[in-house]
């Protein structure tokens, strides 16, 4: 659930139902699974017929995994943990102890398996989140729910 109203103070936002009313195409053709369906909205008889422009990623996602955080789409796969370092062995021995399959762990386990063991040297989520990072992790982030 999103706070329109708030997010609309700090940024120009058009939800699919309005724009459908802009250009004059009936809210029923509305896809019901979230997608903006292309062929529906844009193959239409409204005048002037509406346009759509894609803004090519790089026009707008800067950084190494772009000033985005995306929650749709897994991050570029990682190697095995060549030159593992403490806190890289402490989370891949809790991975291991707790039968998970890969290398993914919950960020409040992280947090608690290496504040057990002493290894706290962070202050926010933010700061761990670099550590892991340096320390050869990804992070992903996804709806906990």
């Amino acid at each position: 659930m999103m706070d329109l109203a708030h997010l609309r103070h700090s940024h120009a936002v058009v939800t699919v139902s309005e724009y459908l009313r802009l250009h004059g195409i009936p809210e029923s053709v509305e896809l019901t699974s979230g997608h903006f369906g292309k062929t529906e909205y844009l193959n239409t008889t409204a005048t002037p017929p509406p346009t759509l422009y894609i803004i090519p990623n790089n026009k707008y996602d800067n950084g190494p995994y772009g000033d985005l955080i995306r929650v749709d789409k897994l991050p570029p796969p990682v190697g095995r943990f060549s030159n593992t370092t403490k806190v890289t062995d402490m989370l891949l021995h809790h991975l291991k102890s707790t039968q998970r399959h890969g290398h993914v762990a919950n960020l409040n386990d992280v947090e608690r398996v290496l504040g057990q063991a002493g290894m706290k040297t962070w202050n926010s989520d933010e700061e761990l989140e670099r550590m892991l990072e340096e320390e050869g992790w990804v992070i992903l982030y996804s709806f906990g729910g």
